[in-house]
């Protein structure tokens, strides 16, 4: 259940309240949609809520109330991602005991007249529609919300974080009139053409700080915690100028005076571009630790971290294999990558990895497993971007670069050596292309630090890329971090070599070091993360970014040959 923050409205920014209305910020604890045509699928674990009038689409949400005293008013606030003209109307349900993770079409509560309608939505906007005659103080409540329009459109849902849908009950108790102290040392820091980075200190109170409003261009943009003391803004326009503001609140819905505003120019857009990689990534929706797609602080973090690559804002994702445990059904896929690291699929280049052959007499538990290793929920899900199903490899050009997925399955698709069908055509493709600098990725690494350590297998397929000149090798399997020196096939240093990166921190778990290989020059077992690479004509730059710090944990630059 999510937790309500008490803030005052105050009538002049700045300014702590004098009368005792105080405010009650319920996030959503949960919810869902359904659709007519899909009687029996759940949808509670998407980014967005949906409505649609053909096919019936209607979408639930429940709130939970902290505060106690006679209601003012109540608020329910949505965000839009979206413009539409006709809007939603909103409507009471009184069955409050529906689980977002089980609901369907065919069991969803009933729900009475409309008691209030949106109007026309803008994209980026909130919609405030007035609720009082439904909220009568502490406890659940649940709403339902459908529309007349025939044009699809989504609202931000409770997976979608600072958007998420909130309500604001406002009542008549309030006895603490003492104000937090203005936050301190509030920064804001140009971290990309559309991202800004927003900081600031720990504010003081009488009883305790029930968390922070962030405003840009005065302009309310997001609602966190007490703990919180960062934000990271994102969607914004390049080279503009942004002025960020931070108030902080109590229990009691007293407010501080406004830290700020600081100003901050974003970047100019790359002409180059940017790509993240990362595998072993979404867990099976059967797993104990899949706690509906959230995952706990050790295991299932494929939401945190395709969060982390959405606010990259990358031109193009690589994912490394072993995209979806346990066996990659289809079905699995739906539940778990989809929600996650599916709202990047459109520029998703994927490599299979050795749990995407798996199968129901290996993976009994597994959601939606093949009989047979044919890897057939994978190539299903990703369709065409995958490569041809009996081979699951292809190349394609990135800017000055040429980038090979290549299928680490050996005895899946005929061997790896030189002269199996992915050898011989690897040895073409390479001929082919004309390009200043190449890129390889795959599922099993050649050389690693982990338990998996060396593969052998890779050694054929190293050994045509170091001699088709080669330059940077990428690969998944142990669940960790790692970056090596230019290495030859042989695992020695070469100013011509390859530099490799183990990159298994997508979500799955993580894996502990094992024995330290030569080469290795940085390790991190002890993050989710994903590589961020910047694909400039003859150079590179990269960036392991994890899900729990603001700032790269290895960074550098390479060379072409």
């Amino acid at each position: 259940m999510a937790a309500s923050l008490a803030v005052v409205l105050a009538a002049t920014t700045g300014v702590a309240p004098a009368d005792t209305v105080a405010s009650d910020v319920s996030v959503a604890t949960a919810d869902t949609y359904v659709v007519a045509t899909k009687p029996t699928t759940n949808f509670g674990t998407r980014s967005t809520l949906k409505l649609d009038a053909s096919p019936i689409t209607r979408s639930y949400l429940s709130f939970y109330v902290g505060s106690s005293g006679t209601v003012v008013d109540a608020t329910l606030k949505l965000h839009s991602p979206v413009a539409t003209p006709v809007g939603f109307t909103v409507h009471p349900v009184a069955d409050i005991t529906w689980d977002e993770r089980s609901m369907t079409y065919e069991n969803a509560p009933a729900f009475a007249s409309a008691v209030a309608s949106s109007g026309p939505l803008s994209a980026g906007g909130w919609a405030s529609i007035d609720v009082t005659s439904l909220v009568s103080g502490a406890g659940a409540i649940s709403f339902a919300l459908t529309t007349s329009t025939r044009t699809a459109f989504t609202l931000s849902s409770l997976q979608s974080g600072a958007t998420a849908p909130h309500l604001v009950v406002r009542t008549s108790t309030a006895d603490d009139l003492e104000p937090p102290t203005t936050p301190p040392d509030l920064a804001a820091v140009a971290t990309g053409a559309t991202r800004v980075h927003v900081s600031w200190g720990a504010s003081q109170d009488n009883t305790a700080v029930a968390g922070y409003d962030v405003f840009r261009d005065d302009q309310l943009v997001a609602t966190l915690d007490g703990v919180a003391r960062s934000f990271s803004d994102t969607g914004l326009e390049p080279e503009r100028e942004y002025a960020y503001g931070v108030e902080a609140f109590d229990g009691a819905g007293n407010r501080s005076l406004r830290a700020g505003p600081v100003s901050v120019t974003t970047a100019a857009p790359s002409v180059n571009p940017v790509v993240v990689a990362v595998g072993d990534i979404a867990c099976d929706p059967s797993a104990n630790t899949f706690n509906g797609g959230m995952g706990t602080g050790t295991a299932c973090r494929q939401v945190s971290t395709s969060e982390l690559a959405l606010s990259l804002e990358p031109t193009a994702v690589l994912g490394l294999g072993d995209l979806q445990y346990a066996c990659a059904g289809y079905e699995a896929f739906l539940q778990s990558y989809d929600p996650s690291w599916g709202r990047l699929r459109a520029i998703t280049y994927p490599a299979p990895g050795n749990h995407e052959y798996g199968t129901s007499a290996s993976n009994p538990t597994g959601t939606g497993c093949s009989p047979v290793a044919d890897a057939a929920g994978y190539f299903s899900y990703f369709g065409a971007a995958a490569g041809n199903p009996s081979q699951g490899w292809y190349s394609f050009d990135i800017g000055a670069w040429h980038v090979i997925a290549l299928n680490s399955n050996c005895s899946r698709i005929g061997g790896c050596g030189l002269t199996s069908p992915q050898g011989v055509w690897l040895q073409s493709d390479l001929a082919a292309s004309d390009a200043a600098c190449t890129l390889a990725f795959n599922h099993h690494p050649r050389f690693s630090s982990g338990p998996h350590g060396n593969l052998a297998s890779m050694d054929k397929f190293w050994q045509l890329l170091h001699a088709g000149g080669g330059d940077v090798v990428l690969s998944g399997h142990d669940h960790l971090y790692e970056r090596f020196a230019p290495l030859d096939p042989l695992q020695q240093p070469d100013p011509l070599g390859m530099r490799s990166f183990v990159v298994g921190t997508g979500g799955k778990e993580q894996n502990t070091v094992a024995t330290v290989q030569p080469g290795s020059e940085v390790r991190i077992d002890d993050r989710f993360g994903v590589l961020e690479m910047t694909l400039a004509d003859g150079s590179y730059s990269w960036r392991f970014m994890s899900t729990t710090e603001e700032t790269p944990l290895d960074w550098g630059t390479g060379t072409c040959h």
